[in-house]
């Protein structure tokens, strides 16, 4: 029955309700969830289960339990009412074991479900570490940096390297500081950091820290220093001593044995070095100490040399001539360097190319020719010479030539020459009506080659010149005059398709690009001198070459002294130049643009010469270097995976030459290959060659994209040429690929004699021309070419 209850003067009415056994059933605490499942996701773990078999309507939530291997205790991280549930707070690489239970509305629990165990694997790799420093530990080197602040960080690996050799793992660390005990003393260590997380993700790299334990042994003391002076300067030699941990060699020089001013460091593999600073006829003391990679020095060696004096005075100035009745007088500025000696005065007839040479004291600055031929075309030059024998260039040349002047040209208009004077001239062409010398030709008038300078053919040839000296006026024809046009005169000249020697009839120079503007053609006027080069003055009494490839057939000349303004052209599109050891420089243009490029005019008999063979001819016997081997492509640099092939021939000469390429436009290669098949890459800078007699070469020609060489197969010496040996050879190494190459002399006991080259090269085939170390006696050698592991060799005979 209801009581009433007062509390406070307020009545509460409290009715007792009773509760049987059956309902408090009822109300007990659920059923756990079955099935649980765990799986990986792409950011976490995903769970699901089945619910409690308890009515839906009593389960208020389920609360999930998870548990770390290496915790102390499970958490209950999530309270839901849902039956799934993605755990996005785990860490990747860890695995997780999960329980679930379920709860009523009066926070009655169940028991927990049976576990279910996730792992997932992130790919976000961790930053690289940072900070990192290197100090000398008395029991190693300590490497230390700051940690990396990420939650599944799980360890650091160091790596290192030695001596540049490539990074390797050391150690694995889970603190940021690492003591690497196994360094060892003198080598060069280089340290660097990845951070690994527990899904096995490796940071970038970090910065490297490079350290060295030293050592305080000094290294040993170089061998047989010597040092010879030599024109190019003074040679120093030694022999290396055998410290593992050498660095290289500081060397000193001075004029006082007491002192030394360092003058180079060099590497440790050097075993010479040349002062091409010293200056000549001086004495030097030099010093040379080894140093090793703790920055100990080793003790010092010395030795002594005398630069001789290789240097050529300064050329004489202001050559001229004079005609004193039967002689002529010679003068000149006298050179300006102190050391001159001697002046020498040169004279060549260029009629019959004979030579007189006059040397004479050091104050001397002119010179009387008595007696001279009369009526002898002749060319003077000077040079100075010191006390050491070096002799100068020569002074600029004049032509000049002594009475009786007896040869002149009468033209309608304008009269080039007086009864009585001299005059050198050219006949262009084949006259018509022929010119008549009065007299006998070798007496009283001669016609000469204006490029050999021997005696030429009379009457001349069609597109040829000649020049020719007389005593008495030659008749020229009646129509050889020359024709009024505008503000002045015109000679028109005969010519004939291909090549053309022409000479200016005129007594003024005119400008060449004055002449090609004027007919309408193109290509270079050449002037020889050694060789053959472009000139744009277009001089009397001179011969020239002119290649005819538009057929016209004849040149009109105006009488013009001015200059026209031109922007230059690319009269080749690259120039190959070889230099021989007597100083003379040869060079041949490759592939002129247009429709038909040509090569070089032949040279006088007997003169060192290149020539290019073209690989086919037209009709007239000219061809084009480079053909189109693609529609529209001329110059190969432009001719896709084009690669052209001509002739190279170096005539008349044998011993040592430099080739390079003097012009190379972007997008070109030159490959020069011998007869025996090795490539020679050629660039602005010299290649050394040896040419034992008449050599040809192929010239490939094509676009940066054709390959310059194949890759050969193996490493080995493909050649050796000459051998037997007196001086220089060439020889070929193949190298499958990249890597040091070392060449050296082996007696027959194994002992290393002379090492040729050191150097570090490209794959491919690498031709060498070398010079015979002076120090090696005649004998029988081993000749090895070493590269890495793998070598070959070839037995070499030095001959005296």
């Amino acid at each position: 029955m209801p009581v009433a209850l007062l509390f406070g003067g307020s009545a509460v009415l409290w009715k007792a309700v009773s509760v049987d056994a059956s309902n408090a059933a009822a109300h007990s605490a659920p059923q756990p969830p079955r099935n649980l499942r765990a799986v990986p996701a792409p950011n976490g773990i995903y769970l699901e289960w089945d619910p409690s078999p308890t009515p839906p309507r009593q389960v208020a939530d389920y609360r999930v339990e998870r548990f770390r291997s290496g915790d102390s205790t499970a958490y209950v991280v999530q309270t839901q009412q849902t039956l799934s549930w993605l755990d996005t707070s785990a860490v990747g690489g860890l695995q997780y074991r999960y329980r679930v239970q379920a709860r009523d509305w009066f926070l009655a629990e169940s028991g927990w479900s049976a576990p279910a165990f996730g792992l997932f694997r992130d790919s976000v790799s961790p930053p690289a570490p940072d900070s990192v420093a290197l100090t000398v530990n008395p029991n190693g080197l300590f490497v230390s940096w700051a940690p990396v602040r990420v939650r599944d960080l799980a360890e650091y690996l160091v790596m290192r390297s030695s001596e540049g050799s490539p990074f390797e793992a050391l150690a694995r660390t889970e603190a940021p500081q690492y003591l690497d005990t196994l360094a060892a003393e003198a080598v060069a260590y280089r340290y660097a950091l990845v951070a690994v997380d527990y899904s096995g993700n490796h940071s970038a790299p970090s910065d490297t820290v490079a350290g060295i334990i030293p050592d305080g042994r000094p290294p040993g003391r170089v061998a047989a220093f010597v040092a010879r002076g030599l024109a190019e300067g003074n040679l120093l030699e030694w022999v290396p001593p055998d410290d593992t941990d050498l660095a290289g060699f500081r060397i000193g020089r001075s004029r006082d044995p007491r002192l030394s001013n360092p003058i180079a460091e060099l590497p440790a593999g050097a075993s010479s070095y040349l002062d091409t600073t010293a200056a000549e006829r001086t004495f030097y003391v030099y010093r040379i100490v080894a140093l090793d990679r703790s920055g100990n020095v080793g003790e010092a060696r010395f030795a002594d040399a005398l630069r001789p004096d290789a240097t050529a005075p300064a050329a004489p100035g202001a050559l001229s001539t004079e005609q004193q009745g039967g002689a002529v007088l010679v003068s000149w500025s006298p050179s300006p360097s102190p050391d001159v000696a001697s002046y020498t005065v040169y004279t060549r007839s260029l009629v019959d190319s004979l030579e007189r040479n006059t040397v004479l004291p050091r104050d001397a600055s002119r010179l009387l020719l008595t007696p001279f031929g009369a009526g002898i075309p002749t060319a003077f030059h000077v040079t100075a010479t010191d006390s050491a024998g070096n002799e100068s260039e020569a002074a600029e040349p004049v032509l000049d030539a002594v009475v009786p002047r007896g040869l002149w040209r009468s033209l309608p208009g304008i009269p080039i020459g007086r009864p009585g004077g001299f005059r050198l001239v050219s006949v262009p062409g084949a006259p018509t009506p022929e010119w008549r010398f009065e007299g006998a030709r070798g007496r009283d008038w001669e016609v000469l080659d204006p490029v050999t300078l021997g005696p030429g053919d009379w009457p001349p040839p069609s597109g040829r010149p000649v020049w020719a000296w007389s005593r008495l006026p030659a008749v020229a024809p009646a129509d050889s005059g020359r024709q009024v046009i505008q503000e002045g005169y015109e000679v028109t000249l005969p010519v004939h398709s291909g090549w053309n020697f022409l000479a200016n009839p005129f007594d003024v120079s005119l400008d060449w690009e004055l002449v090609r503007r004027w007919n309408g053609v193109s290509g270079p006027l050449l002037g020889f001198e050694d060789r053959w080069h472009p000139v744009r003055d277009f001089k009397p009494y001179s011969g020239y070459a002119w290649y005819n490839a538009g057929d016209v057939s004849s040149l009109r000349l105006p009488y013009a002294v001015g200059r026209v303004e031109f922007s230059p052209e690319l009269e080749s599109a690259a120039d190959i130049e070889v230099r021989l050891d007597s100083g003379v420089t040869l060079a041949v243009g490759i592939g002129l643009p247009g429709s038909a490029p040509i090569g070089h005019p032949p040279v006088p008999a007997g003169t060192p010469a290149l020539r290019l063979v073209p690989p086919r001819a037209d009709a007239h016997g000219n061809a084009a270097l480079i053909r189109r081997s693609v529609p529209g492509c001329v110059v190969a640099g432009e001719c896709p995976g084009g690669v052209h092939e001509v002739t190279l021939e170096l005539v008349g000469y044998a011993g040592v030459i430099e080739m390079r390429a003097a012009a190379l436009p972007p997008g070109w290669t030159l490959v020069l290959r011998d007869f025996q098949g090795v490539r020679w890459t050629l660039s602005d800078e010299p290649t050394r060659l040896l040419v034992t007699g008449p050599t040809v070469w192929t010239l490939e020609i094509g676009s940066t994209e054709s390959p310059a060489h194949r890759i050969p197969g193996r490493m080995g010496i493909s050649h050796a040429f000459p051998n037997p040996v007196r001086e220089v050879w060439t020889m070929a190494v193949d190298l499958p690929e990249d890597g040091p190459l070392v060449v050296e002399f082996v007696d027959l006991l194994g002992r290393s004699t002379s090492r040729l080259i050191d150097a570090y090269l490209p794959a491919g085939r690498h031709g060498f021309t070398l010079t015979r170390p002076r120090d090696l006696a005649a004998g029988l050698y081993v000749l090895s070419a070493r590269s890495g592991a793998v070598s070959d060799s070839r037995i070499v005979v030095l001959l005296d």
